[in-house]
């Protein structure tokens, strides 16, 4: 009798989530395709948060606190199609009015066809042989990205197009050389292959159909989107240096010294400097210290976050306290090959866990020790 009852009770749920699914009217073909191909097979929870998100964005004026507040959901990231829409909203790459993506969509590509056409990347069309012989700019971004997310077959040679096989790698290296072109008080840095390598494939494998020609300008943008917010990460000394990266460690080793004295002191006493190990974790926004889809997760995390990438930090904080025990009983070589491994210690998931406790503790430290203001 119960099993019938349990079985009844979900049909009855299955029923009321298909008819409130019916009654939804899309305001624009993007989120009719995204709820097209949601899989009807998935627990009515996560279609429950599903739905609450569609709910959310199919208006013409979208709450972004609210969006925010329900995006960090594991059902909602599971729909590689939302993804990239949510990461696009919440970065201000699409209006708050879902009526009007289609325009913005065509507006930005047109934008982004002028660069590579008439300027910028005019240059940089197709990967050749003698690339690597000319310009240095294009023989360097080439270079890392023949590098990036190797794991990712299709990324280098796409056997799906064999007329153009090699049109990702193309892609992405033509993002990169037309924003340095573009911002060259910024440039193009190290690194930043690995972030347009994420939104690429993000982006990539979340393409709704008929939105495939979209691809390279939405990542382009996206991208830009996402350095203008961590701009502080690339701005160089006179003498060429990181300055910037290196006062976000600073940050960063204040938070250590707060939330684990006993680790900060004895890297103090080994004289490991955050940079040694830390740069690339800063610069890459951790993805390069994990496989893709925990680097996605990570992602969702930083764009979803109401600290935003301020919240980097606490993950490099919570990243180096995992490897305490090392730390505090091994000399310099063991301490430092414990930090340039220490992802392999914890999951994306548990990261970010770690990093938002620690965030909360940081806080109630803060409001502890501050100085407290004296009374008129």
């Amino acid at each position: 009798m119960g099993a019938y009852t349990d079985a009844a009770v979900k049909a009855n749920e299955e029923k009321r989530l298909r008819l409130r699914r019916e009654s939804i009217k899309p305001v624009c073909a993007i989120i009719k395709e995204i709820m097209r191909v949601i899989n009807p097979k998935i627990p009515v929870s996560k279609a429950l948060d599903l739905d609450k998100i569609i709910n959310i964005i199919n208006r013409t004026n979208i709450d972004i606190k609210e969006l925010r507040a329900n995006s960090f959901r594991a059902a909602v990231f599971e729909h590689k199609g939302l993804r990239p829409v949510l990461w696009k909203l919440l970065l201000d790459c699409l209006p708050l009015d879902a009526s009007r993506w289609d325009g913005k969509l065509e507006s930005n590509k047109a934008q982004y066809d002028k660069y590579v056409s008439e300027g910028a990347g005019k240059t940089f069309l197709r990967i050749t042989p003698s690339l690597r012989e000319g310009d240095k700019l294009q023989a360097s971004i080439v270079n890392d990205v023949v590098r990036t997310r190797t794991e990712i077959s299709y990324l280098h040679y796409d056997p799906s197009s064999p007329s153009d096989p090699l049109r990702h790698v193309e892609a992405i290296s033509r993002i990169l050389y037309v924003y340095s072109k573009l911002n060259d008080e910024i440039g193009y840095i190290q690194g930043m292959n690995e972030l347009v390598g994420m939104i690429y494939i993000t982006f990539y494998e979340g393409t709704m159909k008929g939105y495939e020609s979209y691809l390279e300008s939405d990542t382009f943008f996206t991208f830009s989107r996402l350095i203008s917010e961590v701009s502080s990460h690339f701005i160089r000394a006179s003498d060429g240096t990181m300055s910037g990266v290196r006062m976000e460690l600073s940050s960063v080793a204040d938070k250590l010294q707060r939330l684990d004295l006993s680790v900060w002191k004895k890297l103090q006493s080994l004289e490991i400097n955050l940079e040694f190990f830390a740069l690339r974790w800063a610069i890459t926004l951790m993805t390069q210290e994990y496989g893709v889809e925990d680097a996605k997760y990570l992602m969702d995390a930083l764009i979803c976050h109401k600290l935003r990438f301020a919240f980097l930090q606490y993950m490099i904080v919570a990243l180096i306290v995992v490897t305490r025990k090392d730390v505090l009983e091994g000399d310099f070589g063991v301490a430092m090959e414990a930090l340039q491994s220490a992802s392999k210690k914890i999951d994306a998931r548990r990261l970010v866990e770690v990093a938002e406790r620690m965030r909360l503790q940081d806080i109630k430290f803060i409001k502890k020790y501050a100085p407290k203001k004296k009374k008129k």
